[in-house]
């Protein structure tokens, strides 16, 4: 028995560390208080079953029984109990169908077109997205939504993704408080790599359009405003976008746009790798701070429907430039 008595006691600590830990994921889940509950009772229930035993059982099952039932209990996934319960709450919904579009996203990022069955479950995540959208997540859902449309049909503005990861995340910090993602650098560093990315994003919507005399003279003070990003570290990406940018400018006839239709890829491999280097995906931009040039550029109401996907035609949105 004082061997029963030593293992119960390890199994009670099992069960408290067991119920902590679970409680911090049905918080983080934002799981309906039902959920919670069963997790108490779980706890609950081990903790009368080991002081139970002993009188209910003889001695040569109490070892045997003490290590199935404790087992089976602590065993139970914390899906479950959120499943029993009848879910999460919408907000904790939204933000669960979110992260799982964007694994998604992220899985075949640069597979386009999408296949048939991936744009199939993407089409299902939107329609549950819209389900648990509700006001004070409606903005959210927007964003998410946007980004999932941008990928199901292909399209790649590239301005609107960097802001949409913005205002995701700020609207993420408001919602869900201590339990949003945190941002992978510094708010300085992170404002510095979009206000750059922002100038290399409107040199690329410029480069796209007509060039006529108010065009070039927008892009030729976009690539002048690149100086004020130099650095160590993005030296050389400035240098390659400006050579680029400049070569295609002086040339005559010009045969299509600075941005080819495939993308960076058609900038040059060098260009591409920078790229890719200071920019690795949308999250370095989390905690970036919009600024006046932001508010006034995507509160257009051309732009503003572009980004969030309510059109399909970016050139019209930037046309009139920030």
């Amino acid at each position: 028995m004082t061997f029963y008595w030593a293992t119960a006691l390890i199994a009670v600590a099992m069960a408290a560390a067991r119920y902590l830990g679970v409680r911090l994921i049905l918080r983080r889940a934002l799981a309906k208080p039902l959920a919670h509950l069963l997790n108490a009772v779980r706890g609950i229930a081990i903790i009368i079953w080991l002081a139970a035993a002993p009188m209910a059982l003889p001695a040569g099952l109490l070892i045997w029984s003490e290590v199935v039932i404790v087992s089976a209990l602590l065993l139970i996934p914390y899906q479950w109990l959120i499943v029993i319960s009848g879910g999460r709450e919408p907000k904790g919904e939204l933000r669960h169908v979110a992260w799982k579009a964007a694994v998604l996203y992220d899985k075949k990022l640069n597979q386009y077109p999408p296949p048939p069955r991936d744009i199939d479950r993407m089409r299902r995540l939107i329609q549950q997205m819209e389900r648990a959208r509700s006001p004070e997540t409606s903005e959210f859902c927007d964003l998410q939504v946007a980004e999932c449309r941008d990928w199901m049909a292909g399209t790649c503005w590239i301005l609107a993704q960097g802001w949409r990861a913005i205002r995701s995340h700020e609207i993420e910090q408001q919602l869900y408080g201590g339990f949003a993602r945190p941002a992978k650098l510094d708010h300085a560093e992170a404002t510095f790599r979009w206000q750059l990315f922002r100038v290399f994003a409107w040199l690329t919507d410029t480069g796209d359009q007509e060039m006529d005399r108010e065009s070039r003279v927008f892009l030729e003070q976009l690539l002048a405003e690149l100086d004020e990003f130099r650095r160590p570290d993005t030296e050389r990406f400035i240098d390659l976008v400006k050579e680029s940018a400049t070569v295609w400018l002086s040339s005559e006839p010009r045969t299509g746009p600075w941005m080819p239709a495939s993308g960076l890829v058609g900038l040059g491999p060098a260009i591409n790798a920078e790229y890719a280097r200071l920019w690795p995906g949308c999250a370095v931009f989390h905690g970036a701070q919009l600024d006046e040039r932001d508010q006034a550029y995507f509160s257009q109401p051309a732009v503003a429907a572009a980004a969030l996907g309510r059109t399909g035609a970016t050139s019209t949105a930037t046309a009139t430039g920030p």
